[in-house]
């Protein structure tokens, strides 16, 4: 089970809120994998059960408003895709790397989104692995023969590309969470924090936070080809 909190702010709240990243812990990947995520635009933290609490009432007193959560059911490894814009026109987008190169391309229209999969840590079964990469999922299918006839079709509905410098992947505890935020550098209109977590309304620049929630439910299974009982229970 994956909960997904979705929250806007004006552009630069959640970044001068120190009282916010004090519940969190912005080093869940590799110091060098945050540092390539910061240069991008890009702030992470992860929390666990005992700042939730703090870290909620910090954002609704931001807000002025109750989270809403949604939320999202899939096997483990599994992807799913959490939407940060949707319907975004073509677009140029840089990154940026540690030798102070960068390199850009144009992009299709299409959903920024970051595709994540959860699998079950097996060095503490009640904790989760997330591995998530950002992408652009673009609504322009790949032509190809359609099946008895003689003619090409749209076959897929979606065609994927991937920043796969920027996937990152974090444990998180029972109970833990991930917040996913711009940093400083998604001020910079080229870098993939802008495109993906900043956004204009009505003349105004908003900027968005994610914050994931993964939980392991477990289930009993039926023995394959076992007789339920009147009771619904295997014998």
């Amino acid at each position: 089970s994956l909960q997904i909190i979705r929250v806007e702010l004006p552009v630069g709240t959640v970044n001068a809120s120190e009282q916010l990243w004090n519940c969190l812990n912005e080093e869940p990947v590799a110091v060098n994998r945050t540092a390539d995520l910061g240069r991008n635009g890009l702030r992470m933290g992860l929390g666990e059960e005992a700042s939730w609490n703090d870290l909620s009432a910090i954002l609704q007193k931001l807000t002025g408003r109750a989270l809403a959560p949604t939320r999202a059911f899939a096997w483990p490894g599994t992807v799913m895709d959490v939407v940060a814009r949707r319907d975004q026109p073509a677009q140029s987008i840089f990154l940026f790397f540690g030798d102070k190169t960068r390199a850009g391309r144009d992009y299709p229209a299409g959903d920024n989104v970051f595709a994540v999969a959860c699998s079950v840590d097996e060095t503490n079964p009640q904790g989760v692995i997330l591995t998530g990469v950002p992408q652009i999922r673009s609504s322009q299918g790949q032509p190809a023969p359609t099946p008895g006839e003689p003619r090409m079709g749209i076959v897929s509905p979606y065609t994927r590309t991937p920043f796969t410098p920027l996937t990152f992947r974090v444990t998180i505890p029972p109970k833990g969470f991930l917040l996913l935020g711009p940093g400083s550098a998604a001020l910079n209109t080229s870098t993939l924090g802008n495109h993906f977590l900043i956004d204009q309304h009505d003349g105004l620049s908003f900027e968005t936070v994610l914050i994931l929630l993964p939980e392991v439910i477990r289930k009993p299974v039926q023995p394959a080809g076992a007789d339920e009982s009147a009771s619904g229970t295997a014998p």
